[in-house]
């Protein structure tokens, strides 16, 4: 790996990996042994996706394959954003589940509020919700940046120019193409920048933890709800 110093933050983000699985373990024991029905598909797919995700970005730094890796960032924030429009979508979760199931798209559901929902829309909604509890986290900051490597673009164009530098004088103010390398790595990547694509990611991993924990709450309630005898 060009930057062995980032190990220490990968490994970080590689353990958000088991604390998601284990949400999801939280999430089966919440039924207490009831099947809701399409959920039982829907939430642990979108945890085991979330998971895959998370490790492929690792993975991909640790080649030094850095094309590759960024376009794992916005990706993984859609399984936040999924989980979002699950808790806002109009017929409530279970539903939610089954419209997904079934091949609907998000963006042709409703939100409570009776707005669709597009990636905008629940990209606001989350930066709502986490601006009470971690105001530190900037979803649509985090959104437009990621979006930006999803496409190919400039990033990608000028990615292959590298100066060229002589022994004796240094910079002599000529560029190379840099068209095959043992890597992928982008030339002018450094280590700070790195180090911040597994921040972007640890983030959003921690946001899937948070609605997980969510779902789980939504879980127990439902099903004290048919377990409690109409009065």
């Amino acid at each position: 790996m060009k930057f062995p110093e980032v190990e220490h933050s990968l490994q970080i983000l590689e353990s958000q990996v088991d604390s998601i699985y284990e949400l999801q373990r939280d999430w089966w024991m919440a039924s207490d042994g009831a099947i809701c029905g399409a959920c039982e598909f829907f939430v642990p797919a979108l945890a085991k996706r979330t998971n895959a995700f998370i490790d492929g970005f690792a993975k991909m730094l640790r080649d030094d394959n850095h094309y590759a890796a960024t376009l794992f960032i916005r990706p993984t924030l859609e399984h936040v954003l999924i989980a979002i429009a699950s808790d806002e979508y109009e017929g409530g979760h279970h539903e939610f589940a089954q419209r997904i199931i079934f091949g609907d798209r998000i963006r042709e559901l409703k939100s409570v509020s009776g707005r669709r929902m597009y990636e905008n829309y629940l990209v606001k909604r989350l930066q709502a919700r986490l601006d009470k509890t971690r105001p530190d986290l900037n979803v649509i900051g985090l959104y437009n940046w990621s979006n930006s490597f999803v496409h190919f673009g400039a990033q990608q164009v000028y990615s292959l120019v590298d100066s060229v530098t002589e022994p004796e004088s240094g910079y002599s103010g000529r560029i190379g193409f840099l068209l095959r390398a043992p890597t992928y790595e982008i030339p002018h990547a450094t280590s700070k920048n790195v180090s911040d694509w597994i921040d972007c990611m640890l983030g959003i991993a921690v946001m899937m933890g948070s609605c997980l924990e969510g779902m789980i709450e939504v879980r127990q309630n439902w099903l004290c709800q048919i377990d409690t005898p109409n009065s």
